[in-house]
């Protein structure tokens, strides 16, 4: 009776959890819409819509590879089309087109939708590992920590493959668990695929091909033949091999455009998250994402908790703790450095911090008495996930209080309707016929926005305009193409980046200050904590330049 009683308040608990999840996830889910904020999002809806357009697997940009996710989002933006055009919406696929050019909302919410779908999975799945490594005590703080996880609420609210793959990654850790115990081919089979998956997703998800193949040596430790001779070691490599092919096949029909991505993907430095070293990006993940993320008291209960598991648990220094080490490694040797690159780790931090609390709450309840551990354990669980509750909500209110919506709403009360702007973000809210807006798009100089949406512009366009620079904005583009950006106005959203290395950059800086000169300055604004996010952004009246285009 007290075991299914003890069940029972198990499901209880996890089920509210993964409500707690849920909620924190939809508030603030359609900020910004219908402009687009994060810079990867229209990538990922292009290429979505591009498979529909050409009727096409061929996502033709592989930079992460994001695979996966464009086929995702291809499919529902097949759905939308479909429910759409028994309602009446749209007459046609070309309609429907038109309709996600004018307002992306119309795919991006449901898409960013799927992705609270992978975050949510992620907290379940994060409690089965818990569960399988430690026990249900383990499983359910750790569930909680990754529901609260602020920066897993802010990714998984966003269109891109860091929590999409993260599903992979859990899934593949839960049979390489499956594997060592009972070694079992169908776990084998399982967890193939998911190291196709992840990979097919997000290129450093391939490292967890290392949590099956350490299962199967550890299942392997009594037997006598060599470790090459079994077959499900065969399973396990080359089937994912043929599951990432499987689930992306233009990673070889298309080998040239993924070559070409990778080495844009692979460039040495980035505005504002160019790293320094695999020491100093190891701290900064350390003092960034992750104690940003689970705090001070977090980042505490996640060194006790690692020590805990790597010491007790064979299956977690076998086959977790590697692959992680491998994943982590393998970020911190880059030359950039990004919050969102350690989102996949989130859920394993956050096991950690669930064995480092049981370890807090056991020693304590030895001098206390074992009667207050349900004391302790609530106390505990509620000083470490409220500040992570209250900061998740303070991000999710930024979000949807940005600097360039802000920008927007200046801008439809102070420029007279038939000026052209340049624009640095797509900034679509603002489309409609009432200005002319030019766009920096690298090699090309600025194009009219209006007239690149109505011709449907492709990504692929974007990429050989862009020329392997890391970001789109003015200070990228060809300075013999900075006439085309002389407009009656200008918004700049990068500036100030630029102005804070005027040493690394001084060519994009001159650009700017090129086309500024004798401009008149009417508006700044710049985020405020706790009320605002974004970057920050100025808004000048250009002069006047004869031949302008």
């Amino acid at each position: 009776m007290r075991g299914s009683s003890r069940v029972a308040t198990g499901i209880f608990l996890l089920c509210l959890i993964m409500a707690i999840g849920v909620a924190l996830r939809l508030h603030g889910v359609a900020f910004g819409l219908p402009a687009l904020y994060d810079p990867d999002e229209p990538i990922f809806i292009l290429s979505a819509l591009k498979l529909l357009r050409d009727h096409t697997l061929n996502p033709a940009w592989f930079g992460h590879p994001g695979t996966t996710t464009i086929y995702s989002l291809a499919v529902i933006d097949i759905g939308m089309y479909f429910f759409g055009h028994l309602a009446g919406y749209f007459a046609d696929v070309k309609e429907f087109g038109q309709a996600v050019y004018a307002d992306p909302g119309l795919i991006i919410l449901p898409g960013r939708l799927f992705m609270v779908l992978c975050g949510v999975i992620c907290v379940g799945l994060t409690y089965v590992v818990g569960r399988m490594v430690a026990n249900d005590r383990v499983g359910l703080f750790a569930a909680l920590l990754i529901a609260v996880n602020p920066l897993h609420v802010q990714y998984s609210q966003v269109i891109r493959t860091d929590v999409h793959a993260t599903v992979f990654m859990l899934l593949c850790v839960i049979f390489s668990l499956r594997i060592a115990k009972t070694g079992q081919v169908r776990d084998c089979v399982g967890a193939a695929i998911c190291v196709g998956l992840a990979g097919a997703t997000k290129w450093p998800a391939l490292s967890f091909l290392a949590c099956p193949v350490a299962a199967i040596i550890m299942h392997l430790q009594y037997r006598r033949w060599p470790i090459l001779r079994d077959r499900r070691l065969w399973i396990i490599v080359v089937g994912s091999l043929i599951a990432l092919i499987a689930s992306s096949p233009y990673l070889l029909l298309d080998y040239k455009t993924v070559l070409s991505n990778l080495h844009g993907e692979g460039r040495p430095e980035h505005l504002g998250a160019t790293g320094h070293g695999l020491f100093n990006n190891l701290i900064w993940y350390i003092r960034k994402p992750i104690t940003e993320s689970f705090g001070v008291l977090g980042l505490v209960a996640i060194l006790i908790g690692l020590i805990s598991l790597v010491w007790e648990s064979r299956a977690v220094r076998t086959i977790i703790a590697p692959a992680c080490l491998v994943f982590l490694i393998g970020l911190c040797t880059q030359a950039l450095v990004w919050e969102r690159w350690i989102v996949p780790l989130i859920p394993f931090f956050a096991l950690a911090a669930g064995a480092g609390i049981t370890r807090l709450v056991s020693v304590s309840s030895t001098y206390l008495g074992t009667k207050s551990r349900i004391v302790i354990e609530t106390l505990i669980c509620i000083g470490l996930a409220t500040p992570m509750v209250l900061t998740a909500e303070t991000r999710s209110a930024e979000r949807t209080n940005d600097t360039r919506a802000i920008a927007s709403n200046w801008v439809r009360k102070n420029i007279p309707h038939g000026r052209s702007i340049v624009l640095e973000h797509a900034a679509i809210d603002l489309l409609g016929g009432q200005w002319r807006f030019l766009f920096p798009l690298g090699a090309i100089g600025c194009v009219d926005v209006d007239a690149a949406l109505k011709g449907k512009i492709r990504y692929s366009k974007v990429e050989t305009a862009r020329a392997g620079k890391s970001v789109v904005d003015l200070g990228n583009v060809n300075p013999a193409k900075i006439d085309s950006c002389r407009g009656d106005f200008a918004i700049f959203t990068n500036y100030d980046r630029y102005e804070s290395d005027p040493h690394h950059y001084a060519v994009e800086l001159k650009i700017y200050n090129d086309l500024i000169k004798g401009a008149t300055p009417l508006a700044e604004f710049k985020p405020e904590p706790g009320i605002s996010s974004g970057p920050i952004v100025r808004i000048f009246k250009l002069r006047a330049a004869p031949g302008a285009t």
